[in-house]
């Protein structure tokens, strides 16, 4: 799974009930999220791996809040 796709779903299960407060945020969060999954993957942390795992347990959150407007 891509470190995009990954950084989507982390983002999404990271929201409660008030996430189109964070809509607005939505891109720059995630892309954030994305380069800090880069930062781990290159440096071999196992982390990037449970995170991963996260992901590929959730599918269904990859682009969540942007499908619940």
């Amino acid at each position: 799974m891509d470190a995009h796709k990954i950084a989507d779903i982390l983002f999404n299960l990271s929201l409660d009930m008030d996430y189109a407060d964070y809509l607005d945020e939505y891109d720059t969060e995630v892309d954030y999220i994305e380069q800090e999954l880069h930062s781990i993957k290159d440096s071999n942390d196992v982390l990037y791996a449970m995170l991963e795992r996260i992901a590929w347990q959730n599918p269904d959150y990859y682009q969540w809040a942007l499908n619940r407007q």
